[in-house]
């Protein structure tokens, strides 16, 4: 994907009738438009003030920032992967041998597709902790965009997790099936997390 496109010309990309960007993508967005606003609350939390806390904040303004590219890369590794099991799917299958092979190489693909939403997950869960550790002494106006950069972490989270329900439908390895269920559990735990702190932030802003 360009990332260098407009706002606009992605949602038009996205859509057309064109196979990528898709879950992928808007996933991967979600995750890098979170690790932003976290980091954003990071700076809006730093001063005078904030001085007691000024080391964790630091700390998290720095894992925060590399999050954003981390989480586009994911979303390119989506679309790729994604690219690997159609072209898969389309191998001739007239002859025996052909079937064989053409079942291998989707059977690669489509094990091979877990990973990127797998890795989100990951990406996931390292922002949403980075949201909670601020949450304690972040700058009280700043805390819907803390809440923001949660909600955007739980939709990536469910966004994966869906993906990684598709593909298991079709994997037929035991070992890479226990492995990719995992993951699946992993996405609820995660969402659950967030649905947590969600009500933390909640409380916190003023009514």
């Amino acid at each position: 994907m360009n990332y260098e496109q407009s706002i606009g010309e992605y949602l038009n990309r996205t859509a057309s009738d064109a196979p990528a960007p898709g879950g992928g993508a808007a996933a991967s967005l979600q995750l890098a438009q979170a690790a932003s606003l976290i980091a954003m609350s990071a700076r809006f939390s730093t001063g005078p003030k904030f001085a007691e806390h000024a080391p964790m904040v630091e700390r998290v303004l720095a894992a925060a920032k590399p999050l954003i590219d981390e989480s586009l890369k994911a979303g390119d590794d989506d679309a790729a992967a994604f690219a690997k099991v159609a072209d898969a799917y389309a191998l001739p299958r007239d002859t025996e041998a052909e079937k064989k092979a053409r079942t291998k190489e989707i059977q690669a693909a489509l094990v091979g597709a877990t990973k990127p939403p797998e890795r989100l997950l990951e990406l996931g869960r390292k922002i949403a902790a980075l949201g909670e550790e601020l949450l304690g002494c972040a700058n009280r106006n700043i805390l819907s965009d803390i809440l923001a950069a949660t909600a955007s972490t739980r939709a990536a989270a469910v966004i994966a997790q869906a993906t990684l329900e598709i593909n298991l439908a079709g994997v037929k390895d035991d070992d890479a099936r226990s492995t990719i269920a995992e993951h699946i559990r992993g996405a609820d735990s995660l969402i659950d997390f967030c649905d947590n702190l969600t009500k933390r932030i909640r409380k916190d802003i003023p009514a």
